[in-house]
């Protein structure tokens, strides 16, 4: 059983323990000598399609970057766009007062979350900008086009210590069309997979086969690696019968009942 050339990728890590151990146990009943694959969780998966030419801020090293930047640029243009910035070390008259870092910390990560968002949709600030003037309704170009630059003078800080940024260099790649591998990937019951690591398979789409734990009736509610169609299970039928329903008082009792079906089981 020669799975040496296969990559698996599986929704967790706890998933993957159990699919190996369950490959074991079936080479052992059948009496074949087991080559095990790779597997891989879906956030490991882009690491695999392309060479990163860095190594990778890890995520305290992302913050601090972000708390320098934020802490760095034009704090009057900065009030402009956040209703309330945190205390930087100087009162109004100009002297010295405690700095409020736990709260320039909290807008770091803040800006920290919203470019790790964005980037697993495959955009960066400046594609929201550019959005948002085809968008007529769109009233936020100014403050996009500052966070652009804010997100500019995040990388260039990790690129003056020599490390990437994962997101970012997930995107470039997928635009300069880096993405390659020499393994058959295997996607196991990926529901959900961000559209960037879908553009990432997308170049890469002939090594890549998706098993889906579904009656092939079901096909068309699931994209092409996997993932669920929201559209089409948004009037799914659900069949229930009445003594499937339980009446319960509040959040308590529902975690109650939840418990006596589970329990049922055995």
């Amino acid at each position: 059983l020669d799975l040496n050339g296969v990559c698996i990728v599986v929704p967790g890590s706890r998933a993957g323990r159990r699919l190996l151990e369950l490959l074991v146990v079936d080479a052992e009943d059948r009496g074949l000598v087991f080559l095990p694959p790779r597997i891989k969780t879906v956030g490991d998966l882009p690491e695999l399609l392309y060479q990163p030419k860095r190594p990778f801020a890890d995520r305290l090293t992302q913050h601090l970057a972000w708390l320098h930047v934020v802490r760095d640029c034009d704090q009057v243009e900065l009030r402009r766009f956040v209703r309330q910035i945190p205390d930087d070390g100087r009162n109004d008259e100009g002297d010295a007062a405690a700095t409020d870092l736990d709260g320039w910390l909290r807008l770091a990560r803040l800006l920290w979350r919203q470019h790790r968002e964005l980037a697993g949709d495959g955009l960066s600030f400046q594609d929201v900008v550019d959005y948002g003037h085809v968008t007529r309704a769109f009233q936020d170009t100014a403050r996009w086009q500052f966070l652009w630059r804010l997100q500019q003078a995040y990388l260039a800080q990790l690129d003056t210590c020599q490390l990437l940024d994962r997101q970012t260099a997930r995107l470039f790649a997928i635009e300069h069309g880096e993405c390659h591998t020499d393994s058959d990937i295997i996607l196991v019951a990926m529901s959900d997979v961000n559209r960037a690591t879908r553009l990432m398979l997308d170049l890469v789409a002939d090594r890549v086969t998706a098993l889906i734990a579904a009656p092939s009736a079901l096909e068309p509610r699931f994209e092409r690696y996997g993932c669920l169609i929201s559209a089409a299970w948004s009037d799914a039928p659900i069949e229930l019968d009445d003594a499937q329903i339980r009446l319960v008082d509040g959040s308590q009792g529902q975690v109650a009942a939840v418990a006596e079906i589970v329990a049922d089981y055995g």
